[in-house]
């Protein structure tokens, strides 16, 4: 059965070139395979039998396969049939169609031709937050009513002009502070006062001791005929009750007191504030005229200065 095979397929070339004549006469046969002559076909050679005879224009599965060249097929097979019939089809048509023009152009936008910018939604103007109340000078120091719970002299046998006190303030624990009192007040009489302290002041190391706030006393005279005194807050206020200016004490006591004031900075609000604390009249501490004290407790005073200086 393999020699009959092998035969039928070097007769093939004579036979193909029959069909392939047969088939250019006939009007119907526009798919049908190219017109080959006899001698555009392979020689045959010692590998005749397994030579693949494949005109020009088609592959193996066109030309042999079952959508082929019925008269080429007929050929192989050996087999007489009318090999002019036209081809069902000539090749099978590519299992994946190539888009026509007009929708690759309707996929993709023309040259030049610009996308549509999304119109971007206009912009809210920002709320203008209001403008916070500017802090009133006075408010930026906290002074505090004071309790001195122990007072001593400075520690240095040398240094004779300083106490060092212990006050309460209304904090967990009493505070250090150095005062420079020695010659104006008696050690017994300065260690039992209430006082009014300036608590936000930078800690300062006076003669080798961190004084951590300032007592404010009033002061009149220089050298030998100057005379001082502590300026005593009201006898019904309570110890940690912040001092501010009475007559607005409600709308200041809003504002909270700046954590820390350096009073050697050339911008310090310490000297400004310093210029205008002086007693009245009656001997009451004043700031910029207005009288210091606790709200619904009184006034601060100092016990007989009058129009003193007070820092």
């Amino acid at each position: 059965m393999v020699d009959t095979l092998i035969s039928k397929v070097q007769q093939l070339p004579a036979m193909v070139a029959g069909a392939v004549s047969a088939s250019a006469s006939s009007s119907s046969s526009s798919s049908a395979a190219p017109q080959l002559s006899a001698s555009a076909l392979p020689a045959a050679t010692k590998d005749a039998a397994f030579w693949p005879i494949i005109p020009v224009g088609h592959t193996a599965y066109t030309w042999y396969g079952v959508e082929g060249n019925p008269a080429a097929i007929a050929a192989a097979a050996g087999v007489s049939g009318d090999a002019s019939a036209p081809s069902s089809s000539s090749a099978p048509q590519s299992a994946s169609a190539t888009p026509a023009p007009a929708a690759a152009a309707q996929q993709k936008p023309a040259q030049g031709e610009k996308k549509e910018k999304k119109e971007k939604a206009p912009k809210q103007p920002k709320q203008a937050k209001p403008a916070e109340p500017e802090q009133p000078e006075f408010t930026k120091l906290d002074i505090r009513v004071g309790q001195i719970v122990s007072a001593s002299r400075h520690p240095r046998p040398e240094v004779t002009s300083l106490y060092v006190e212990q006050i309460d303030v209304g904090e967990a624990e009493p505070r250090t502070i150095v005062s420079g009192l020695v010659k104006y007040i008696p050690l017994e009489e300065f260690s039992k006062m209430r006082v009014c302290v300036i608590c936000n002041l930078k800690p300062s190391a006076l003669q080798g001791v961190t004084s951590h706030g300032m007592v404010l006393a009033a002061s009149t005279g220089d050298g030998e005929s100057r005379h001082v005194e502590v300026v005593a807050p009201p006898s019904d206020a309570r110890v940690g009750d912040r001092v501010l200016p009475l007559d607005l004490y409600a709308e200041l006591a809003s504002f909270a007191a700046l954590p820390q004031v350096d009073p050697k900075k050339k911008n310090s609000c310490w000297a400004p504030i310093q210029a205008k604390l002086k007693t009245d009249g009656e001997g009451y501490a004043t700031y910029d005229g207005k009288r210091l004290g606790v709200e619904g407790k009184g006034a601060a005073k100092a016990a007989t200065l009058k129009d003193a200086v007070i820092s």
